[in-house]
């Protein structure tokens, strides 16, 4: 990502009240029987009346060419109050061809500023073939 577009996103962040402790967070995870890694983006916070409407576009990759994964995007929400809010989003997904792609959407009071977000794989299974 360039610098400039980096920049604007920051400062359109900004202006939304938005902040972006994690542009992009790459984790990985080992549970079950194959190895993946997942990176998560915050692409998009569109001012929609008393709601933030939030894009975040992840990524899922492995050396397997099916699996199943599971995986949690969990988002950090500062009240007006100061007080902390954990939103925990499940995802479910087949993986094929060593890919997946998502974009999860997510509404936050207009109130509320993201403070951070991260994308946890906590399983990930080959998938089983159907045998003849």
């Amino acid at each position: 990502m360039s610098g400039s577009l980096l920049a604007r996103r920051l400062g359109v962040a900004a202006a939304l009240g938005i902040g972006l402790a994690c542009l992009a967070t790459p984790a990985e995870a080992q549970q079950g029987n194959c190895q993946a890694t997942v990176r998560a983006e915050l692409t998009r916070a569109e001012p929609a009346g008393d709601v933030v409407r939030q894009s975040f576009h992840v990524e899922v990759s492995s050396e397997e060419s099916c699996a199943e994964i599971q995986l949690d995007l969990v988002l950090h929400e500062i009240e007006p109050n100061g007080n902390g809010n954990r939103v925990r989003i499940p995802l479910e997904e087949t993986l094929h061809d060593g890919q997946l792609t998502m974009e999860v959407k997510h509404e936050m009071p207009a109130s509320n500023r993201l403070d951070s977000y991260e994308a946890k794989i906590f399983s990930c299974s080959r998938c089983v073939l159907d045998q003849p």
